[in-house]
C-alpha cells in the first residue's frame, strides 16, 4: 500500500475523512506512520528484513565496515573447518578477555559493533583475524522513512493493517483525543493486537527451516571451550 493510500485509510479510521481533501492532518499522519515503521524496524525481527551476506576478513585487520543498510546483527559465524557462531561482547566485558583484545591474532570468537561518524556501522573482531577468510553473517536492514507521495515498501506491502492501526493510535494519543484516555486505550489495544499478529506470523514452523551454526564459547578464565547448539530443527 503506497503512502497516500495509507494516509487516506488513517483518516477513515480516526473519523476525520472529511478533512482528507484539505490535507488537514497529512503531516501529522505521515509522522505517525513513520513512528510505526521505526518501531517495527527496531523492535521486531522480521524475516522480510533479514539479509544474508559476507565480509572479507584480512589477516591482521581488526575492524570492517558492515553493509550500508545494516541495523542489527542476527547471526555471524566463522566459515572455517570448524564453523561456529561468534558471540558479541561489550566494552564492560573486554577485561574478561584481556589476552585477546591487544595485538593477539587467531581464530575468531567474539565481536562488537560500533557506529562511525559516517553512519556506517563497523564490526570489531576479537581476537584479530589471523588468516584471510570469508565471514558469513545475517543482519536486519534499516528501512528509509516514508515520504509524502511515496510508493509501497516491503513493510507497507505486507503489514498495512499494522501501519493503519498504529498511526491511528498515535493520532489519538498525540493530537485528537489527548484528554480522553479511554479512547486512547482502545486504539492502543487495536494496535497491539496487530503487533501480536505479526509476531505470531513470524513464529510459524515453516519459517524455521535452517539449522543455526553451533556456538563455541571460549572462557576468558581458563581457556576451556563449550559448545552450544541452536534449538532450531530443520
Amino acid at each position: 500500500m503506497n503512502v497516500n493510500t495509507l494516509i487516506e485509510q488513517v483518516y477513515y479510521r480516526i473519523g476525520r475523512y472529511d478533512a482528507f481533501n484539505q490535507e488537514t492532518h497529512h503531516t501529522e499522519i505521515l509522522n505517525a506512520l513513520n513512528t510505526v515503521q521505526r518501531s517495527i524496524n527496531n523492535e521486531l525481527n522480521l524475516d522480510e528484513l533479514r539479509v544474508t551476506t559476507t565480509l572479507a576478513a584480512v589477516d591482521g585487520t581488526r575492524s570492517y565496515n558492515l553493509a550500508s543498510d545494516f541495523l542489527k546483527m542476527d547471526t555471524i559465524w566463522s566459515d572455517g573447518e570448524y564453523s561456529h557462531e561468534l558471540r558479541r561482547i561489550y566494552p564492560n566485558e573486554y577485561k574478561n578477555y584481556g589476552s585477546d583484545i591487544d595485538t593477539t591474532e587467531g581464530t575468531l570468537y567474539y565481536y562488537d559493533i560500533f557506529d562511525e561518524s559516517s553512519n556506517v556501522k563497523q564490526i570489531y573482531f576479537i581476537p584479530i583475524p589471523g588468516t584471510t577468510d570469508t565471514i558469513p553473517y545475517q543482519y536486519y536492514k534499516k528501512i528509509a522513512d516514508l515520504t509524502a507521495g511515496g510508493g509501497a515498501n516491503i513493510l507497507t506491502t505486507y503489514y498495512e493493517d499494522l501501519f493503519i492501526e498504529g498511526a491511528s493510535y498515535f493520532m489519538y494519543r498525540d493530537l485528537i483525543y489527548r484528554d480522553q484516555p479511554e479512547k486512547i486505550a482502545f486504539r492502543k489495544a487495536e494496535y497491539k493486537e496487530q503487533v501480536e499478529k505479526v509476531k505470531r506470523a513470524q513464529r510459524k514452523i515453516e519459517k524455521i527451516n535452517n539449522v543455526a551454526p553451533k556456538r563455541i564459547i571460549r572462557s576468558g578464565l581458563n581457556n576451556l571451550y563449550t559448545t552450544q547448539f541452536s534449538g532450531y530443527t530443520s
